[in-house]
């Protein structure tokens, strides 16, 4: 039977024995010197550990106010602060206290309280009255007494082991501008938020040196954050050291650090014992928290070796002896045999699975070779058998992306076949053109045209989302104004308040507690009446342009969308009577052309330049103007392609 050589006893014997015969010697000169290096090592630690506690307190501190004041100081906030039950201010309000919230660290909530109603809000709703006879709201009636542009709180939580820094920025009505010389004329209300700094005091606790760690604590010396939890709020910093000489060497140096006028000055320092050990200790002081940090530093555990320059001779001596016998030892049986097993491993990583390793030696890296040699034909049976499953999951996956896409095709055909008929329209209204190109294969977009009487009724309607969402909602909208139009089509704008109604009932949306989806649409309709020659438009957010002798002039709908559950209360829309000549020519379009971006700024083709287009076409027919819309579109967004579906409806008014 073969005994094996144990690489790991003849490894730690041969490195024993070149110890003590070589390095011992040079140890006990070493720790020798460590004794009288550990004071210096520790005062010059212990003040950069304050120094850097200070200065990331106060940058943190810096940081967090200065985004409390950009808060305070947004026109969003002041508007809402005085048009408080204004639901336009208070979503754009809302909306700024969301995004600040997004942007700090831990997402800590906003709240705000308002002078004229004393009403205070938190994660913008309403919670209760600040009152000057409830003690719990005496931080706002502080707030406005201090001339300070801000006040802070400070309080732990032992429940929650939170550390809750509350900052609270008056928003003042300015005069004479908002320079640093300006006069507050009166107060808006007060804005500010709670932050969680219990993870960054947490960090700033931590030391690197064993049997050393940190305090911070207030002006009256209450321990603020702690390693051991039980003392903050509960113990003063005073009950840490042992000696009364110390405690008092210690409250001479609070004040002094607190009178420093020098932006730049030596941090105090003192030598403490706490529990039987000796530390050393330094102070600073924070000003914008008026909090202090105490690092404290055990000597018995520091280790310098700035000051070990002199033995670099002894120690390289030693250590090259050490490194030549090791090395004739350890390149006979360690390094020539890895290299070689190294060699197979690499081959076997580039694909050659059928290399293998020889196995010549009884010890550790002989098995390892045979292991290697049993995993390399492991990993070839699982080769083969893993590349015919991912040619059978490939072959599937191909026939079910074939499956999809002929069913959404499929989709855009049912979804054509429900689009009003060219010829149709152009029974009554012979010059006309369509630009209807969905992003995907089936659109959200989609034209409506309908005769009823001696009326014609045209709509251009954009719906929620894109591909077979927003197909779906084309679906529905359209089913909808079919219907609509049989009891109402006397009034445009009387037609989009049903549409808005019908939407909601229909997508279950009118209750907005209850619904499971917030869909809707923005649609232009317009109702022309060849007899009169008048036409009438009342639009959801897509705009209608009118070519009446060579000059264009933009028409807007109103600024609120159809259908979805925020809406508050019934929609009203506006209608646009125009008396029109025959030959004039109207042009719809939803907002995809608009938005679209290109060009080397990335700017949205924009209403402005399609308005410029139509004018430079207006010579032209309507397919010829719809040609140069396309080809300008194209041009435009080359590099970023289709971002949205686009719709463009033109017409000749009859």
């Amino acid at each position: 039977m073969n005994r094996r050589k144990s690489l790991r006893v003849m490894f730690s014997l041969w490195t024993l024995g070149t110890f003590l015969v070589i390095c011992l010697p040079s140890i006990f000169w070493i720790s020798r010197e460590m004794l009288d290096l550990r004071r210096s090592f520790a005062e010059r630690y212990s003040g950069q550990r304050a120094s850097d506690i200070r200065n990331r307190t106060i940058q943190r501190m810096k940081s967090d106010l200065s985004s409390c004041f950009q808060l305070a100081e947004s026109p969003a906030v002041r508007t809402w602060l005085k048009n408080e039950f204004d639901p336009t201010a208070r979503a754009q309000a809302f909306g700024t206290f969301d995004a600040f919230s997004r942007n700090m660290e831990n997402t800590p909530a906003v709240y705000a309280v308002v002078s004229s109603s004393l009403r205070y809000y938190l994660k913008n709703e309403f919670q209760s009255l600040i009152s000057k006879n409830n003690p719990v709201d005496d931080w706002y009636f502080r707030s406005l007494s201090r001339s300070e542009r801000f006040m802070l709180d400070i309080d732990y939580d032992p429940a929650l082991d939170l550390t809750r820094f509350w900052i609270n920025v008056p928003v003042h009505e300015t005069a004479g501008g908002t320079s640093a010389g300006a006069q507050y004329t009166d107060t808006l209300g007060v804005v500010g938020t709670g932050l969680d700094i219990s993870v960054f005091l947490r960090t700033m606790l931590e030391i690197d040196l064993e049997g050393s760690f940190i305090t911070f604590f207030n002006a009256r010396g209450i321990i603020m954050a702690y390693q051991n939890v039980q003392y903050i709020n509960r113990n003063t910093i005073f009950s840490l050291l042992d000696l009364p000489s110390e405690r008092t060497a210690l409250s001479n140096l609070m004040q002094t650090a607190k009178n420093a006028t020098a932006p730049v000055y030596t941090l105090p320092s003192l030598s403490v014992e706490h529990r039987g050990t000796r530390y050393h200790a330094s102070l600073a002081w924070i000003p914008l928290i008026d909090w202090y940090a105490l690092v404290f530093i055990d000597t018995s555990a520091i280790i310098s070796f700035e000051r070990f320059l002199p033995l670099i001779g002894t120690i390289s001596a030693a250590l090259i002896t050490l490194f030549v016998t090791m090395l004739v030892f350890t390149n006979r049986r360690l390094i020539r045999p890895i290299v070689r097993l190294s060699s197979v491993m690499t081959r076997m990583q580039g694909g050659d699975l059928e290399v293998r390793a020889q196995a010549t030696g009884r010890d550790e890296i002989g098995e390892l070779a045979l292991a290697c040699n049993a995993m390399a034909d492991e990993i070839q049976g699982y080769t083969s058998r893993l590349e015919e499953m991912v040619r059978k999951r490939t072959e599937e996956l191909v026939r079910k992306n074939h499956e999809m896409v002929d069913s959404i095709s499929y989709a855009r055909l049912i979804q054509s076949g429900m689009l009003p008929k060219r010829s149709r329209i152009a029974h009554r209204i012979s010059d006309h053109s369509i630009i209807w190109r969905p992003r995907d294969i089936v659109s959200g977009d989609f034209y409506w045209y309908k005769e009823v009487e001696e009326s014609l009724y045209l709509a251009v309607v954009d719906c929620t989302g894109h591909g077979v969402p927003g197909a779906f909602m084309t679906m529905t909208a359209n089913a909808v104004l079919d219907h609509i139009i049989w009891y109402l089509n006397d009034d445009p704008a009387a037609m989009l308040m049903e549409l808005d109604r019908l939407m909601r009932t229909t997508l279950n949306q009118d209750e907005a507690s209850e619904a499971q989806s917030n869909d809707g649409l923005d649609i232009a309709l317009v109702m022309i009446q060849p007899g009169r020659q008048t036409l009438v438009y009342s639009g959801a957010r897509i705009p209608l342009f009118y070519l009446h002798e060579g000059t264009i002039e933009l028409i807007r709908g109103d600024r609120q969308s159809i259908g979805y559950t925020n809406t508050e209360q019934v929609l009203s829309f506006s209608a646009h009577e125009i008396h029109y000549t025959p030959g004039d020519r109207i042009f719809i379009s939803t907002d995809g052309l608009f938005d679209q971006t290109g060009g080397e700024k990335q700017k949205p083709f924009g209403t402005t330049r399609f308005g410029e287009l139509i004018l430079e076409t207006a010579s032209l027919d309507l397919e010829g103007q719809r040609n140069r819309i396309l080809m300008e579109l194209d041009r435009h967004s080359a590099e970023d392609g289709q971002l949205d579906d686009i719709t463009v409806v033109a017409l000749a008014l009859p």
